[in-house]
């Protein structure tokens, strides 16, 4: 980037805030009003005050619980769980994703944005399927849901002890296994120039590549 670009990042990185905070805000809003009654003032403050904590991965809370009385509740933990992701990535990935929005190319984004983003697939992906199977049976986690509630439940424990701090399922009952599966994803952490903190998915992503490289050519691969 060239010092005439700074307008043009700056308004990028507004015009993504705003818009993921202010859509999440909505959904939750209106599911606290609608669905679970509160009045329409309360509902916006805990929409808004939720909508933002997840964008900046602050992981703050209104609630004793954090998140665990919407444990099985889809319209509010989909939406909170893609604003922590986006917000994660980090803004150098996001103004990347914004200036190639025309040319989907994968190879048209810098090398740090296809690390990112690759990366941060991957640690969803594991780090849902070692929380689901370390807490599948536990009854003071996920033991006593059903499967597609357990299912959402992994999935959301994937994302957000990464770069945020909301939980669905109280942390000291969960199993030896979960919470390392946990601590490893805190210890990685999310993208570099975000919200997020941790050790950042770049650099675990260089790290393992510096060390699976000259592995695979001794192996003359």
């Amino acid at each position: 980037l060239s010092l005439g670009d700074v307008r043009r990042v700056l308004s990028g990185v507004a015009f993504v805030t705003v818009l993921v905070e202010a859509g999440v805000s909505v959904v939750l809003a209106g599911r606290f009003w609608i669905g679970y009654h509160y009045r329409w003032d309360k509902a916006l403050w805990h929409g808004v005050f939720h909508g933002v904590a997840g964008f900046t991965n602050e992981g703050f809370s209104l609630y004793p619980d954090s998140l665990e009385r919407f444990s099985t509740d889809l319209i509010v933990l989909a939406p909170l769980a893609i604003s922590v992701v986006v917000g994660g990535l980090g803004f150098p990935v996001l103004v990347d994703l914004y200036a190639h929005r025309h040319n989907r190319k994968w190879r048209g984004l810098t090398l740090h944005s296809r690390l990112t983003l690759a990366m941060t697939a991957v640690l969803l992906l594991v780090g849902c399927v070692a929380i689901g199977a370390a807490e599948w049976t536990n009854p003071a986690t996920f033991g006593t849901r059903g499967a597609v509630a357990k299912a959402a439940m992994a999935v959301f424990g994937s994302g957000p002890p990464r770069t945020a701090g909301f939980s669905v399922v109280p942390i000291g009952e969960m199993s030896d296994e979960g919470l390392f599966a946990t601590m490893v994803l805190m210890f990685i952490g999310a993208g570099s120039a975000g919200t997020s903190g941790g050790f950042k998915i770049f650099t675990t992503a260089v790290l393992g590549l510096v060390g699976w490289v000259p592995a695979l050519r001794r192996r003359g691969v």
